[in-house]
């Protein structure tokens, strides 16, 4: 079980492995947890994965969900208010340079060619939406991690770390 942290990305079945790490990457070097909800559209073993994280492979903080009602047990279940399920998808209903980031919010992506499951965007306490056309998937979380570095409101710091 992963230790709660200030920020954490799910990725809610993936389908390409290079993507996947290039996402784990930016969470490895970010130091916020990556959530893996299956199915996967690819082995975790995958060369294409490891190779686009290998240098930080064994820094990773990854916890795999055998299902999305797993994860939200697992993660929303024990908090029930206290953390913020938030979803990025182009139907969503606000600009992410909206978002106010808070401990412990959970920032959920769907796939590549289906996005966010129905289940998914019901669970979520809010929906982002990003306006740059062909943007990957990589580069909006990487993108968003720094954002959120500017941007992170915490009861006791101005500043604060991932």
């Amino acid at each position: 079980m992963l230790q709660r942290a200030r920020l954490s990305v799910v990725l809610v079945c993936p389908e390409i492995p290079g993507n996947t790490g290039n996402i784990a990457r930016s969470c490895a070097a970010a130091q916020v947890p990556l959530h893996l909800v299956k199915p996967l559209g690819f082995s975790i073993e995958d060369k294409a994965l490891k190779r686009a994280g290998l240098d930080y492979w064994g820094k990773m903080q990854i916890c795999e969900h055998n299902r999305l009602e797993d994860f939200l047990e697992s993660t929303m279940g024990r908090d029930k208010g206290s953390r913020r399920l938030i979803g990025f998808s182009k139907h969503g209903t606000m600009a992410h340079t909206d978002l106010q980031y808070r401990h412990g919010d959970l920032l959920m992506f769907g796939s590549e060619t289906r996005g966010l499951p129905p289940a998914a965007h019901h669970a979520c306490a809010v929906s982002y939406t990003h306006l740059r056309a062909h943007e990957t998937p990589e580069h909006l979380v990487c993108r968003l991690l720094l954002e959120k570095k500017k941007k992170i409101h915490t009861p006791h710091s101005h500043i604060s770390n991932y």
